[in-house]
């Protein structure tokens, strides 16, 4: 049993992923009590298995972002709240 899992958060985003036949739900940013996150964990939803998704370049930390799985397993991000100087971005992410 994989004991690792992402710290406890809210305002993050979801989306599915069917790929060969393992399906798992990606989850990126959220905060929790004003530290916010940038990090990206994949759910195993058959396992029930928590695994940190580590890809080549990821955006800043943020929350309350749109994220939206476009076709084969892309997902594309929009915008949230986060650390910068302004407090919101107006950036998109593939």
């Amino acid at each position: 049993v994989n004991l690792v899992i992402p710290e406890s958060r809210y305002s993050f985003r979801a989306g599915y992923v069917n790929y060969n036949g393992i399906q798992e739900m990606i989850i990126f940013g959220g905060e929790m009590d004003g530290d916010i996150f940038g990090d990206m964990w994949s759910l195993d939803l058959m396992s029930q298995e928590w695994t940190p998704f580590i890809p080549p370049l990821l955006p800043q930390a943020r929350y309350n972002h749109s994220f939206i799985e476009t076709w084969q397993n892309h997902f594309v991000m929009f915008g949230g709240v986060g650390g910068n100087s302004l407090g919101f971005y107006n950036d998109i992410w593939e």
